[in-house]
């Protein structure tokens, strides 16, 4: 699920699928749900629409999205071609793509910095229109949001938002309009429709974090993420409501998603000031044995050493994605061969996992905690209570929060998952009762 949403007609959820376009789950109270597939014309073979944001009336529902083209999907399925250890998920890679002009090539890369692989277009069975759209993204000549709209039971209708290159958040205002928050080609902005088919440029915007419908009034994150909250009054201004005073002044916060209902308004705050290296850190080098070679990896400075049981010593620098000369990836052990880069003399040799683990171990070991996490709540809107988010973790990505009579409801995912194929991109649900 990549989003869920409370609307006047029940409770939404989107679900990104492999077919060529998305499901929608809908359900009265979220005991039984019930689901429909809405298929998108016109998608190449690569292509996937990933929707974003749902919202509406009683009589309406819209559903906004971006149809991109799914390199990392062709990647996996194309991995094959690469070695005989292709269906070994414990081999992982990043990957990277480099556009010049309208010439395409995607590039794997593993642990240490070293290339992988270089592939083209061809090798992931892209078309050529696949390729043109992946340029036209790049470049930012063709990135639009496209949002498709039932009025009742009628068939899905596809439309636009002229001038939305995402949209993040879809409600319904306290006039009955409905209400659209995300990006353009010039950052944050806001659209109104009253049909939910016909859609244009709106004034007032809380911020490209979401806005919700709370008793009759719009709330929403301050412009930039900034810890405070905003109100929309009747004159379609802003009004700050809180709660920065009840934040550490240490920290610097960063505020959203909100979420707001019958219960109140919540929020989620972060704080990624203690997300960083000490600078007095002395950070030792990782060392690595097989027989009797030794391998001394140095992140700080960048270089990797062997050394064999003869006193043979070769040096090799770190430069991004690359394989330096003297050393060989074998795909299909798989390992990573190190050489005499004069001689080819073989010097050591060691398996892809060794240093992925040495890698991770390493960075793990020298980073300070992670991002601090709180959830703010009001039920008036005025007086404010705050509690510790570490039961949210650090590794999921907190999408959405959902307010009812009783709990508070956090969403989110491990976006990790999706670019490392060892792992997978979990969905998470957290509740805890309103304070």
């Amino acid at each position: 699920m990549s989003h869920i949403v409370s609307t006047p007609r029940g409770l939404v959820a989107l679900e990104q699928t492999d077919e060529a376009g998305f499901a929608v789950w809908r359900s009265a109270f979220g005991f039984d749900w019930t689901v429909e597939e809405v298929s998108v014309e016109g998608l190449g073979p690569s292509e996937t629409v990933a929707p974003q944001a749902a919202g509406g009336s009683d009589a309406v529902l819209v559903v906004a999205g971006n149809t991109y083209v799914d390199v990392q999907r062709r990647i996996r399925e194309g991995f094959g071609s690469l070695g005989d250890a292709a269906d070994d998920t414990s081999i992982p890679y990043g990957w990277g793509v480099d556009i010049r002009g309208e010439e395409v090539e995607f590039q794997l890369y593993g642990p240490l910095g070293l290339s992988l692989a270089v592939l083209t277009p061809e090798d992931i069975d892209l078309t050529e229109a696949e390729v043109e759209t992946l340029v036209d993204e790049w470049n930012g000549r063709d990135h639009s949001a496209e949002v498709w709209t039932k009025i009742g039971e009628s068939p899905w209708r596809e439309t636009e938002i002229p001038g939305a290159s995402y949209v993040e958040a879809i409600v319904t205002t306290p006039e009955g309009e409905l209400f659209a928050v995300g990006y353009g080609s010039s950052g944050p902005a806001s659209w109104s429709s009253d049909d939910g088919l016909n859609w244009e440029r709106a004034d007032r915007f809380p911020g490209p974090y979401g806005v919700d419908n709370w008793r009759g009034t719009l709330v929403g994150p301050s412009e930039g993420g900034r810890a405070s909250i905003l109100i929309s009054g009747d004159d379609g201004d802003w009004e700050d409501i809180g709660p920065r005073e009840l934040l550490p002044t240490e920290f610097s916060w960063h505020i959203g998603p909100v979420g707001a209902g019958p219960g109140g308004i919540a929020a989620l705050v972060t704080s990624w000031d203690r997300y960083r290296f000490e600078p007095e850190e002395t950070l030792e080098p990782v060392r690595l044995r097989n027989g009797d070679a030794t391998l001394t990896i140095d992140f700080q400075s960048g270089s990797y050493t062997v050394e064999t049981g003869d006193g043979f010593t070769h040096t090799w620098q770190m430069h991004g994605a690359s394989t330096p000369k003297g050393i060989a990836v074998d795909l299909a052990s798989p390992v990573v061969e190190f050489h005499d880069p004069d001689t080819d003399e073989l010097l050591a040799t060691f398996t892809i996992e060794e240093l992925t683990k040495a890698e991770t171990s390493y960075w793990g070991g020298h980073h300070q905690p992670a991002a601090h996490r709180a959830v703010v709540f009001t039920s008036d809107g005025e007086e404010w209570s705050i509690q510790d988010g570490a039961a949210l973790g650090n590794d999921l990505e907190i999408m959405h929060i959902e307010v009812s009579e009783t709990q508070v409801v956090a969403a989110g995912i491990n976006p990790a998952g999706l670019y490392d194929p060892s792992l997978s991109p979990g969905f998470g649900l957290w509740s805890a009762p309103i304070p």
